[in-house]
């Protein structure tokens, strides 16, 4: 990330921490080479295992410790007593009746569980096999845990690129935020989208910490939870040739394994299962939405659907964005990659999840960009503006209508046409981030005023 030697003051800013830290071999994504090596700042994601206190009281320790134990349980405890559960399909969703099928539950309907694509994904449905309890239960309870872990391997991974606490907090909350992390885990249980979003976290988390090795063991494992679990894949390579070389041998041996280790299990699923039936052909996909009336308007609502506040804000600043994924051409290649991902399937607000982990990533480092006080009410202001706006796009802050509402909200490529758009609704969008953009616009020309 850009890191540059301030004065004391730049302390108090909501972004970097300013302190001595990283050998740029270290930590992938934070390479200045132009910079002398630095001692370390104490900070428990370089510190030995014997130098962590068991129980802390200060500092980093501690805002780990808050983060883990506190915050987390908190998000998850609050979404779980907000959130209904989905009626379709009786509860079990448009999807998530295959997995059901999978784990061995009675579904009412006639129904082949084990047919492609939802057969290939058999990690999840056996762990709810063996789970006690009912079927309801036990995927929830499998999203939870896969909740929290991810929770804390997003805020790991922004501490680990040296981001400070207040900055990886708001990263953590941009995360959570969306709807289709916490909240569509708990609305429809049975879909396996938060143990993908975990896989991914974790080989993100390693590829910047740069445990190699460790990738190339869970990749296979990722790749039977969920076919598209392996497009981090794509980002440790990168992260991989960053430190090694572009072009060099041991970069081409390491991607290589990292293509076995994710194909290899896939081919071997596709043969005991069989392939994609012909209605689940891409070009049946991209016929179904093409075919849609009111496309672009339906796209926009979904990438707001899909990202909340992000891909305004990542567009507002695209300046510093640009400059971020420039600079850092492995976040650049794993959010094109996961951007074309949202192309396999006609609902697109919940594809993004794919994309969403590079863009919290790019996004706080915009923040960080804005030189953000916290003695100055502006910048407070605006700051909680944003995360609460980023809340309400992700419907944390009101109730939760009926499937018909969530459709045309959330999910606006199978929202019936009788009903779309939601002019009520969209109208306050406009409004709300019209008035977001306009705020962001005179904040930044206050402090260009002051500089």
């Amino acid at each position: 990330m850009e890191i540059s030697h301030s004065s004391s003051q730049d302390q108090d800013r909501f972004g970097i921490e300013f302190t001595n830290q990283v050998h740029s071999e270290d930590i992938v994504g934070v390479e200045d080479p132009n910079t002398e090596p630095r001692q370390e700042r104490g900070d428990l994601a370089r510190a030995p295992l014997d130098s962590v206190p068991l129980v802390p009281t200060s500092g980093p320790y501690l805002a780990r410790w808050l983060v883990v134990f506190a915050l987390c349980p908190a998000l998850l405890a609050f979404v779980a007593l907000t959130t209904p559960l989905v009626s379709i399909a009786g509860g079990y969703d448009s999807d998530g009746i295959h997995y059901a099928a999978m784990a061995g539950a009675r579904i009412p309907i006639a129904i082949a569980g084990h047919e492609a694509p939802f057969g290939w994904r058999v990690l999840t449905p056996w762990l709810a096999a063996l789970l006690p309890g009912s079927f309801l239960f036990r995927f929830r309870a499998l999203g939870l845990l896969s909740n929290w872990a991810t929770l804390v391997l997003v805020y790991e991974t922004l501490r680990s690129l040296h981001r400070s606490v207040s900055a990886s907090l708001v990263g953590l909350l941009l995360y959570a935020g969306v709807f289709w992390t916490l909240k569509f885990s708990w609305y429809s249980p049975f879909y396996i989208d938060a143990q993908t979003q975990l896989f991914l976290a974790l080989v993100t988390f390693l590829a910047v910490r740069g445990a190699f090795p460790w990738i190339l063991a869970i990749l296979p494992v990722a790749a039977l939870q969920k076919e598209s679990a392996t497009v981090a894949g794509v980002f440790a390579v990168a992260c991989y040739a960053r430190r090694y070389g572009w072009h060099s041998l041991v970069t081409a041996r390491y991607a290589a394994l990292a293509m076995l280790g994710s194909t290899l299990p896939l081919l071997a699923v596709r043969w005991f299962v069989g392939p994609l039936p012909q209605e689940w052909s891409l070009a049946r996909a991209f016929a179904v939405l093409l075919a849609q009336p009111s496309l672009p308007a339906k796209l926009v609502m979904s990438s707001i659907s899909g990202l909340g506040i992000l891909v305004v804000l990542l567009s507002v600043h695209g300046k510093h964005t640009l400059r971020f994924f420039s600079a850092h051409r492995e976040w650049g290649l794993y959010a094109s990659v996961t951007v074309l991902l949202t192309f396999g399937g006609v609902d697109k607000s919940r594809l993004f999840l794919y994309t969403l982990l590079p863009l919290t990533v790019a996004a706080v480092h915009v923040i960080d960009e804005l030189h953000l006080r916290r003695e100055r009410w502006a910048d407070r202001t605006w700051l909680a503006a944003t995360l609460l706006l980023h809340l309400w796009l992700g419907w944390h802050l009101t109730p939760m209508g009926d499937t018909r509402e969530y459709l045309l909200r959330m999910v606006p490529e199978w929202a019936a046409a009788a009903g779309w758009p939601p002019v009520e609704y969209y109208t306050h969008v406009a409004v709300a981030l019209g008035a977001w953009v306009i705020a962001t616009v005179r904040l930044g020309w206050q402090q260009a005023s002051t500089r």
